[in-house]
C-alpha cells in the first residue's frame, strides 16, 4: 500500500485492480485456483 499520497491517483489505482480481480475471478469461475485470488 502506497499509502494517500495521491488520494486521487491511488482510488482510481485500486477501482482498477479491483476490475481486473473481478474478471481474473469471472474467467476463472469454477476453477479451484480461482477461488484463491
Amino acid at each position: 500500500d502506497k499509502g494517500l499520497m495521491n488520494r486521487g491517483d491511488t482510488l482510481a489505482q485500486v477501482a482498477r485492480e479491483a476490475k481486473e480481480r473481478l474478471d481474473e475471478r469471472l474467467k476463472t469461475r469454477g476453477n479451484p485456483a480461482g477461488n484463491m485470488i
